[in-house]
């Protein structure tokens, strides 16, 4: 729950009207509920398909996400070199 306190620390300090804030919490809520029901409707059209296209479908989610993990970690450990391009 900590981390959805973020988003509305961020969406009050950046809109001090309530009726902005109002509308952007009400979009950030749609597309968190969009999302999760997208990933179950693709789930099932993947299992429905094989398992095999579903273990695909997470692996390739999987290492995509490994590599942004990777890439941000790299950047903590030599942030000099990975400024730099090297």
């Amino acid at each position: 729950m900590v981390i959805l306190s973020v988003p509305v620390l961020i969406t009050v300090q950046m809109y001090p009207e309530p009726a902005e804030q109002a509308k952007k919490l009400a979009l950030f809520g749609m597309a968190g509920a969009l999302a999760n029901t997208i990933a179950l409707v693709l789930a099932g059209v993947f299992l429905l398909a094989s398992w095999r296209w579903y273990f695909r479908f997470i692996v390739s989610s999987w290492t995509q996400y490994l590599e942004l993990e990777l890439t941000y970690r790299r950047s903590l450990l030599l942030p000099s070199l990975f400024l730099l391009g090297s």
